[in-house]
């Protein structure tokens, strides 16, 4: 990253933060301890003040990375540019090695919703791809930008409130609404994902996020004999009763559903 820009994050550096971000990040780059609300308001100023792509350069510390990640969200949206967003995000994926990288690149990249068909046929290799944190990126980005477009193509809130009558449960028949990329979703996520721990997390809040937004069809993928592994399939029932969204009926439902017996990926 450019030194002045480098040097303007050391005076930021705070250290018992640092120390405390260690603990929740430890295979990242090393960390200054910047925080992150800091990192999006020079973000935001660093692509306002234009030629924002002059900033990228050789990474030493995590903020930098994650201050790139969010130049190149903010910037591309900004711009409109579809082609620059996919270029960006080509040369950003590979930087990324922790959760914390990945997750704030891809709320940044909002660009997504502006381009939702383009930029969900060029993420699919990550989402299909065998490294761990390329998969995630694919996931979290479906979770930020294509969980809640319906099948209108409007963005749409979470439920506020999931019961039995909302699954199906309630002894009437129901087909439940659906997203335009539901489907898709739940393709990418119907596998074992051997990838390792964090493409397994991002599998299990995507389905989460699934299920407090469109619920009936989500308990049904959920029910069905679909080709999770055990981990994952139970940490997204674990997710969904963490939610204050599903009363405790709902969640008694997905308690039972458990799977007893976990088998370890090799």
């Amino acid at each position: 990253m450019r030194k002045d820009i480098k040097d303007k994050l050391r005076t930021m550096a705070d250290e018992k933060y640092r120390d405390f971000s260690k603990s929740l990040i430890p295979e990242s780059k090393p960390l200054l301890g910047v925080r992150q609300p800091q990192l999006r308001a020079m973000a935001k100023e660093i692509v306002k003040a234009g030629d924002w792509e002059s900033t990228f350069g050789d990474n030493e510390y995590f903020e930098e990375v994650m201050l790139e990640a969010m130049v190149a969200g903010y910037g591309c949206s900004r711009e409109n540019n579809l082609e620059k967003a996919k270029l960006m995000l080509y040369s950003l994926v590979p930087q990324v090695d922790n959760w914390s990288v990945c997750d704030s690149l891809c709320v940044s990249y909002t660009i997504c919703e502006k381009y939702p068909e383009e930029m969900y046929q060029y993420i699919k290799k990550y989402i299909y791809s065998d490294k761990e944190f390329e998969v995630r990126v694919g996931l979290i980005l479906l979770l930020d930008h294509y969980v809640k477009i319906n099948e209108h193509g409007v963005k749409v809130s979470r439920k506020r409130s999931v019961g039995l009558i909302d699954i199906g449960e309630n002894g009437e028949n129901s087909t439940g609404d659906f997203g335009r990329y539901t489907k898709e979703i739940f393709d990418s996520v119907n596998r074992p994902f051997a990838q390792g721990y964090y493409a397994q997390m991002a599998a299990a809040w995507l389905l989460a996020e699934c299920f407090v937004t469109f619920p009936k069809v989500t308990y049904d993928f959920l029910k069905r004999d679909n080709n999770l592994d055990d981990f994952t399939y139970n940490k997204a029932l674990q997710k969904i009763c963490e939610s204050r969204i599903p009363d405790e009926d709902v969640k008694n439902k997905m308690r039972n559903m458990k799977r007893i017996r976990v088998r370890a990926l090799s």
